[in-house]
C-alpha cells in the first residue's frame, strides 16, 4: 500500500487531465479508487470476465462472440473523449 500511495502522489503531481486504467487488476483498482476520491475522471477496461466464464462453463454454456482486446482498449479511449478510427490493412497479399 505504501508504494501505491507514493505512486498516486507522483501521478497527481503530473496533473493529468485524463486517466485510463488499461489493466483492471487489484493494484490499478486501488489507484483508480484513490483518483476517484480525488475527483479525477478515470475510465477502465472491461475484460468481459463474465462472458469468458460463460464460454467455458460446464452448465449453461453461452457461445457468444466476445469483443477483441483491441476493441476493449479502443472503448476506454472513446469513453475518455478520444475516439479512434481504426483502419487496418493486412501486410500480406490478399491473393495468397
Amino acid at each position: 500500500m505504501k508504494g501505491l500511495n507514493a505512486l498516486y502522489r507522483r501521478l497527481v503531481a503530473k496533473q493529468f487531465t485524463h486517466i485510463a486504467d488499461l489493466h483492471n487488476v487489484l493494484r490499478s483498482e486501488y489507484l483508480r479508487m484513490r483518483f476517484n476520491l480525488g475527483r479525477y475522471r478515470v475510465e477502465h477496461i472491461n475484460k468481459n470476465r463474465k462472458g469468458k466464464r460463460q464460454l467455458i462453463s460446464k452448465n449453461k454454456k453461452l457461445l457468444i462472440q466476445q469483443p477483441t482486446s483491441i476493441q476493449n482498449y479502443l472503448d476506454v479511449f472513446e469513453r475518455l473523449g478520444f475516439p479512434i478510427n481504426l483502419t487496418f490493412k493486412s501486410i500480406f497479399d490478399e491473393q495468397q
